[in-house]
């Protein structure tokens, strides 16, 4: 089942990703500058980190696995343009646009980056731990020091109760810094 929502939550992103492209392309072109795929890059990182914390086990609206799936990987992966970003970061170097090449890059790289923190510390606020969300319902605490010995410790303890657990739905498993 976890599948379909992937699918369908792919169409959707999809869907809206074109939308958005059609709305903002004139003005790409007449700027020579792909500010629709920048602008949808950086909607879909705040929309991961927003929903990706709020909906965590702990979190203020825990939402089931297969919610998380649809909108984290489906919406959220169908949506966001990376290979769109890497097309036109290409087509931008072989037309010897450097200032454009690298303003796309780096406003593609620090605006997504920062659209993430910000959904994430928004939601935080409605979270009782602090977390990290990802696309693939994974989570750990944060630590100020790596420590193997902890990480293994944990994946054991969590390996025993996958092999145990009468759960419908699969433990929250670590990410590793």
């Amino acid at each position: 089942m976890s599948y379909l929502w992937v699918m369908v939550g792919s169409a959707l992103g999809g869907l809206l990703r074109f939308a958005i492209g059609k709305l903002t392309l004139s003005f790409d072109v007449s700027i020579g500058f792909p500010i629709g795929t920048v602008l949808i890059n950086v909607i879909g990182s705040f929309v991961i980190g927003y929903f990706g914390t709020l909906t965590l086990h702990s979190g203020r609206y825990p939402a089931s696995d297969n919610v998380r799936l649809f909108v984290m990987v489906g919406i959220c992966g169908g949506f966001t343009t990376f290979s769109s970003f890497s097309l036109q970061t290409f087509d931008l170097i072989r037309s010897e646009a450097w200032g454009r090449t690298l303003a796309n890059v780096a406003l593609s790289v620090i605006l997504c980056l920062a659209a993430v923190a910000v959904g994430h510390r928004m939601a935080q606020h409605w979270v009782p731990e602090i977390a990290i969300a990802s696309a693939a319902i994974l989570t750990i605490p944060k630590r100020r020091h790596f420590d193997r010995s902890l990480v293994q410790a944990h994946r054991a303890r969590r390996s025993r109760e996958i092999c145990f657990s009468t759960s419908s739905s699969p433990p929250q498993a670590p990410i590793l810094p």
